[in-house]
């Protein structure tokens, strides 16, 4: 199937009320809409109100955004659907609320307590827990997706009025994304090492973290991480 065959097919399984969903639920799901979304804008900028006008709908009265149409509680979509706005140059103040939300959010780890517990009293992982990101819900670890998207929105939306706040979460998301790579390069969903064991990288997540990586330095772990999927390419 050739791209227009594709994006006719992606049109045939919008949801009647807008978005789309996993697996032909009438739930509408954030993360297939605005992976959606992204194929529809790059061929179709010029109706870029039309498309993201689900996403616009879905935000929380908090800036953030919910897993899936119904859900009250914010999520790592958040991140997501700003990078998608940020596609389509959107002005309505949507990403402004959803920025203000991510810049608040942090993985447990910023909390004290839980950084005294990874490093004296959790031997079962092994990272540093001054390097933290973002959960994929509030109050839980930080992982490698969401904090590769939320580096990515950040990064995005502020690259011609950063503050000091928004260069501090990036560089702390950043840290974070090089000390949880894989041993050999590349990314799995959270910790390299469990148990004293190796854990093996993810294409998905190593792609992922490599955009939000793409402007960095080419340091030798970035290099090798490039490498790796390379390889599997």
């Amino acid at each position: 199937m050739d791209y227009i065959g594709l994006l006719k097919e992606l049109h045939r399984r919008e949801l009647p009320s807008g978005g789309w969903s996993f697996s032909g639920s009438p739930q509408m799901s954030l993360e297939t809409t605005c992976l959606a979304m992204f194929s529809l804008l790059a061929e179709q900028l010029s109706s870029a109100a039309h498309i993201i006008r689900p996403l616009l709908h879905a935000q929380l009265s908090d800036g953030s955004w919910p897993s899936f149409i119904g859900d009250g509680e914010p999520s790592w979509t958040t991140a997501l659907a700003i990078c998608v706005l940020n596609s389509a140059s959107d002005s309505s103040g949507a990403r402004e609320r959803g920025l203000s939300w991510l810049l608040k959010t942090n993985g447990r780890e910023a909390n004290w307590f839980w950084r005294w517990k990874f490093k004296l009293a959790d031997r079962a992982v092994r990272f540093d827990p001054d390097r933290y990101g973002w959960p994929w819900l509030p109050g839980s670890a930080s992982w490698v997706i969401p904090t590769a998207f939320s580096v990515v929105a950040i990064k995005q939306f502020t690259a011609c009025s950063r503050s000091e706040l928004s260069e501090r979460r990036i560089r702390r998301g950043v840290e974070m994304l090089l000390d949880r790579v894989c041993v050999g390069g590349g990314w799995n969903s959270g910790n390299s090492v469990v148990y004293g064991a190796p854990l093996q990288a993810h294409v998905e997540a190593t792609a992922i973290a490599l955009l939000a990586l793409q402007d960095e330095e080419r340091t030798p772990v970035i290099q090798a991480s490039l490498g790796w999927l390379k390889q599997r390419s």
